[in-house]
């Protein structure tokens, strides 16, 4: 009877540990996925609008490939990152200024509520988006003050340092 009590549990934890694995799939984050904001025209984010981030997944070596076709900021290669985090891959790296030396840790991940999907300025929603997220406080350009202070009063759609992607 022990040895069958361990055996179910020994079934229920490695149930349990496949679901939770099969949500965090690396290539779900594979595209071209163009950069957008609420409003092109006053970006939250040092990225450029109508740009596009280009993620690669090589299933032999494991590894992520990631590009950016931004004038002014370039992938920092071979040091792209993935975590499991609630069931979904987050993406882990940096990018630098092409013409300087600043260099920005950058996370990546896949919208998975409805309700965090942001519309163009168009209007238009796609369901197939990524959030761009820079977790350092000075990544809003130079208005992180100004940008801060108006998201926490919920006038902005995305906070400072964080931007979208659609296919």
């Amino acid at each position: 009877m022990k040895s069958y009590a361990k055996y179910v549990a020994a079934m229920l934890l490695l149930m349990t540990a496949v679901s939770s694995w099969a949500g965090c799939r690396e290539d779900a984050l594979e595209g071209d996925w163009t950069v957008f904001y609420r409003d092109n025209g006053f970006p939250t984010s040092v990225l450029a609008p109508d740009e596009v981030i280009n993620i690669q997944f090589d299933h032999k070596s494991r590894a992520f490939s990631v590009s950016l076709s931004d004038p002014e900021w370039r992938s920092w290669e071979a040091n792209w990152d993935s975590v499991c985090v609630d069931g979904r891959t987050v993406l882990l790296g940096a990018i630098q200024r092409r013409h300087g030396r600043a260099t920005l840790v950058i996370e990546i991940s896949r919208v998975a509520d409805t309700h965090d999907l942001l519309r163009n300025a168009a209007g238009e929603v796609r369901e197939r988006q990524i959030k761009i997220r820079f977790p350092q406080p000075f990544a809003a350009s130079g208005l992180s003050g100004a940008l801060a202070e108006l998201a926490e009063r919920g006038l902005l759609a995305s906070h400072p340092g964080h931007a979208h992607g659609w296919e």
